[in-house]
């Protein structure tokens, strides 16, 4: 018994020996700028360019008529809110990885006359995950 416990006691003290000093924690940069857009209709376009960024679709096929309308509130910073729904794509995997790019996408681009800080706007988005390429 005697021997079990200076080994043990043994381990003990090589273990704390060989610890690592913890390093100086670090805070993480803050949230990038939010972009600013000067007028409404190029809001909209800077909005879906953000989402479509963070965009994984899920296998299916889809094609350049798939929509969904979202409906989003967006603080002055360009923080999302939150994000819903309106119109599905009808495809629920979809609508779900539409959503986690929006929230992905953050902070969102926000008008340049935007609501003062602290205060949101709610913006109702159509949203194609695929561009269509022909004119």
């Amino acid at each position: 018994m005697r021997n079990t416990f200076i080994c043990m006691a043994c381990m003990f003290v090589c273990a704390c020996a060989s610890t690592p000093v913890p390093k100086e924690i670090v805070a993480p940069p803050p949230p990038a700028p939010p972009r600013v857009i000067e007028k409404d209709t190029d809001l909209a376009e800077a909005m879906r360019q953000a989402i479509r960024r963070h965009l994984v679709l899920p296998p299916g096929n889809f094609s350049a008529a798939t929509e969904a309308t979202l409906d989003l509130v967006v603080f002055a910073d360009g923080a999302v809110l939150d994000v819903q729904i309106h119109t599905s794509s009808g495809d629920e995997r979809l609508d779900r990885a539409i959503i986690r790019a929006v929230r992905l996408a953050q902070p969102m681009p926000v008008l340049k006359d935007a609501a003062a800080p602290g205060k949101s706007q709610k913006y109702r988005l159509v949203f194609r995950p695929i561009v269509s390429t022909t004119k």
